[in-house]
């Protein structure tokens, strides 16, 4: 579980703070980026709010899950505003040991090319 999200599911319910989960579509759903972004629910209970988010995210019909808190005053007017946490697929590149030894092969052999080339050999 990411930290900022186990620090709010150990925050305790709050009446003037809720939790707002959105969701985004996919690509091929809604061409249109401003309307991929739909409100999905309001959460008074933070963990209700990252179960939820969590259950969403594992159906596979969204790109991404966010969880954003709304704080209210006392006149319950929003003052402040702030994502928690975004769920979504880890767009980290693997690079496997095949393709680096490949890369530093080719550059050795451009380096010998350069290196027989300068020395007239």
């Amino acid at each position: 579980m990411p930290q900022n999200l186990s620090r709010l599911s150990k925050s305790k319910t709050d009446p003037f703070i809720q939790y707002i989960i959105y969701t985004f579509h996919h690509d091929n759903e809604c061409p249109d980026m401003t309307a991929r972004w739909q409100k999905h629910s309001v959460e008074s209970c933070p963990n209700k709010a990252c179960v939820l988010a969590r259950t969403l995210y594992e159906t596979g019909e969204y790109a991404k899950i966010e969880i954003s808190r709304l704080i209210y005053d006392r006149n319950k007017k929003p003052i402040h505003k702030q994502c928690v946490n975004v769920i979504q697929k880890s767009q980290n590149i693997e690079i496997n040991a095949l393709g680096v030894l490949s890369a530093a092969m080719i550059c050795a052999a451009a380096a010998f090319s350069v290196a027989l080339f300068l020395t007239g050999a």
